[in-house]
């Protein structure tokens, strides 16, 4: 693991959009239906988010498919 990844958010974009919405990671590892470790995990490039959940994370914010492969 990178050492870097644990401190920079792996989508900056992404972290601005859900502070905008005002989504924090236990709402939405709810959303997803997942941990929020695991959420945090995937948000900070600890751990690849499956594709699913990209998918549908990408629905969620109406964000054009595949924008976060």
């Amino acid at each position: 693991m990178n050492p870097a990844a644990c401190t920079l958010p792996r989508w900056p974009h992404l972290t601005a959009l859900l502070s905008q919405r005002g989504w924090r990671v236990h709402h939405l590892a709810k959303m997803l239906d997942a941990r929020p470790s695991q959420v945090f995990a995937y948000l900070h490039g600890q751990a690849e988010m499956p594709r699913h959940l990209r998918r549908r994370l990408e629905r969620l914010l109406g964000l054009t498919p595949g924008s976060l492969d």
